[in-house]
């Protein structure tokens, strides 16, 4: 049975959905302008965490432009909330360089030999239509993703996601399932960015150290899985997809060594993309809070 607090924002994100699909695509870009401001105004103390982070990366910036920038990740998180109700739409407006075009083929070629192959991404620009995207470009992708504490809208979010192919798989299934799937040869999405607890893999990331997840390196070594690092900026209008180089498990190294370095690759990638354009990456997420006493 929903409970009353779930059914209104079960309610709130519908009427949500239904103001953006009747909004004219020209008007799209002010409407996330104006949630993102009034995002900003309601969560002060995501604000505070968010211009903590900024401080430490860039501490010769200024308070007015440190702000700005957490001004323009709000911006950006509402064009994330918009993204996801016309998935058809957004994606036409996905623009691929002719060298990532060829790293897309050359991503083929791995997928078509059979072997199982990761794609990994974070919170950056617009992490929701890269995934429509990708689904869009291999068939049967997997999505991993953390499932909402309000089931209602968990279910309807999650509708959206894979209205142009894909699957979930839901966080508190991933163990019982991945397994399985990267025998079988799958291609899989992850974002890789979020703090990775007390027992995670410390790597440096924006010049600190910082702890990760080791769950996508211990499947790329034990299923010699290749990691591609992938990021979709957002340009207002459109986005523009940038493909790193793809890391290679080496199944001859130490097992600790190598899962590490594959770590770190790909926290270096990260780090390229969020120094080029810090207002499109998550700075209001606790990303430090499992090495505090490190620095």
């Amino acid at each position: 049975m929903m409970n009353l607090r779930h059914g209104i924002e079960y309610l709130f994100v519908l009427l949500f959905f239904g103001l953006v699909k009747i909004t004219p695509l020209s008007f799209t870009t002010s409407l996330a302008s104006l949630l993102g401001k009034l995002a900003f105004l309601l969560t002060p103390k995501r604000v505070n965490i968010a211009l903590d982070n900024l401080s430490s990366v860039f501490p010769n910036r200024t308070p007015t432009e440190l702000r700005q920038v957490v001004a323009g990740l709000y911006r950006n998180l509402a064009g994330n909330a918009v993204d996801v109700v016309k998935p058809v739409r957004t994606v036409k407006m996905v623009t691929v360089s002719e060298k990532n075009r060829h790293r897309l083929e050359e991503i083929r070629k791995i997928t078509s030999s059979g072997k199982p192959l990761i794609f990994v991404t974070g919170h950056y620009g617009a992490w929701e239509v890269l995934g429509q995207y990708l689904a869009t470009q291999f068939a049967g992708i997997h999505f991993l993703a953390l499932e909402q504490k309000n089931r209602y809208v968990d279910r309807l979010l999650n509708r959206k996601r894979i209205s142009l192919g894909g699957k979930i798989i839901p966080s508190q299934r991933a163990p019982r399932l991945l397994s399985h799937l990267f025998r079988g040869g799958n291609i899989f999405l992850f974002a890789g960015d979020q703090d990775g607890g007390t027992n995670g893999i410390i790597v440096d990331f924006l010049g600190r150290p910082s702890s990760y997840a080791r769950g996508l390196a211990l499947y790329s070594y034990h299923y010699d899985a290749p990691v591609v690092p992938l990021f979709l900026k957002r340009e207002n209008p459109g986005y523009t997809l940038d493909i790193a180089a793809t890391i290679k498990p080496d199944l001859s190294a130490d097992k600790k060594t190598e899962i590490k370095r594959i770590i770190a690759c790909y926290s270096e990638a990260l780090a390229q993309k969020v120094r080029e354009c810090p207002s499109q990456w998550l700075w209001t997420h606790r990303r430090w809070k499992s090495t505090r006493r490190q620095l």
